[in-house]
This record gives C-alpha cells, sequence and structure tokens, in this order.
C-alpha cells in the first residue's frame, strides 16, 4: 500500500514538473452520468458481482496545455462519485469516493482521446444486505483505489462532451475491483 501510495505522490510531481510555465491553463467543471460494478479476478470466480449500480459524479478540473492549440494536454481535478453493486432496492455495496483523476489528452480536431489514472480516496462505504447495515460482517474496502481510465470525447466551443471507462488496480476484497463507465459533460473558461 505505501509503495502504491508513494508511485502515486510521484507521479503527480512529474506530472507537475512537466507543465512548463508557459502553458495555457483552463478551468472547468463536469459531471454526469456513472454505470459502475465490481468484478471478481479470481480464477474460479471471475466475473461481475450481481447488477451494476447507476448514479452521478461531478468535479472541476484542469488542462495545462502542453505546445499550441490545445493538441496536447496534461489534466488534473477534483471529483465525487460512488462505486458499487445492487442486489436488490434493499441490498447493495456503496463506496463513496473524493477522486483526483490524471490524465493526458490528445486533440485532433474536435475530438479527443484521454489516458490516465485516479486517486481515489474513499469517504463512505455503505453495505446493506434486505436493509440491514451488514458492512461489520464483510471487511471494508481499503481506503484507496487507484483505477486505470481510458476515454474518448469531442470539443464544442466551450463545451466537451465524453466517456470514460476506469477499471481499479486495487484489491477491494476478495479478488475484486472496482469498473465503472461515466458518460458526462463538461464546461470549461
Amino acid at each position: 500500500m505505501r509503495n502504491l501510495i508513494l508511485t502515486s505522490a510521484l507521479t503527480i510531481l512529474f506530472l507537475a514538473s512537466a507543465m512548463n510555465t508557459e502553458a495555457k491553463e483552463k478551468l472547468g467543471i463536469r459531471g454526469g452520468f456513472q454505470h459502475s460494478s465490481m468484478y471478481n479476478v479470481s480464477e474460479q470466480n471471475s466475473g461481475r458481482i450481481s447488477n451494476p449500480l447507476t448514479g452521478f459524479y461531478v468535479g472541476a478540473y484542469r488542462l495545462h496545455t502542453i505546445g499550441l492549440r490545445e493538441i496536447f494536454t496534461l489534466n488534473g481535478g477534483l471529483e465525487y462519485m460512488a462505486t458499487g453493486f445492487r442486489i436488490d432496492d434493499n441490498s447493495f455495496r456503496k463506496l463513496h469516493y473524493a477522486s483526483i483523476p490524471l490524465f493526458a489528452r490528445l486533440k485532433l480536431g474536435p475530438l479527443f482521446g484521454q489516458a490516465g489514472f485516479n486517486l481515489n480516496f474513499k469517504v463512505k462505504e455503505e453495505f446493506t444486505l434486505s436493509g440491514v447495515d451488514a458492512l461489520n460482517t464483510i471487511d471494508k474496502a481499503p481506503f484507496f483505489d487507484l483505477p486505470l481510465q481510458v476515454g474518448v470525447g469531442v470539443k464544442i466551443l466551450i463545451l466537451t462532451i465524453e466517456a470514460r471507462y476506469h477499471y481499479g488496480l486495487t484489491d477491494l476484497g476478495g479478488d475484486t475491483r472496482n469498473a465503472y463507465l461515466q458518460l458526462g459533460i463538461g464546461v470549461h473558461i
């Protein structure tokens, strides 16, 4: 766990040092729909755990343009989201995160592709079975999750429409990982 946090901190420092003082910065807000689930990655039980959990994400971001005309940008931000799975209305597991997305974006015309990772810090965890709090009967998820992300989108004037897929690298207990798709819109100035 310490190595994971140290690696993440060093990556943040590297990205910050790569941003030269002449880089243009733009601030923005974004939010949208989120479709999440947890996947078991063990050989015996691989696959999605139960039904997906739908919700939303919301946050702010900063674009750091490297070079001219926003062709290549390094991006960071702060977002709130909840991931997990749902068995039914009375049985679900939900992990609430404060997330720091860090990614590079390559733009060609109005279209762009992006890749990077998120630093997800758990702020709350819920596990309910048949309407009863069951969090004490299972292992709690770790405080930190590190999902990789890839995405595509289109930029129209100050508006951005994007789709991002995230897959967690951190074991949340029992060989399970977070996986979620975000479809959203952003506005930057």
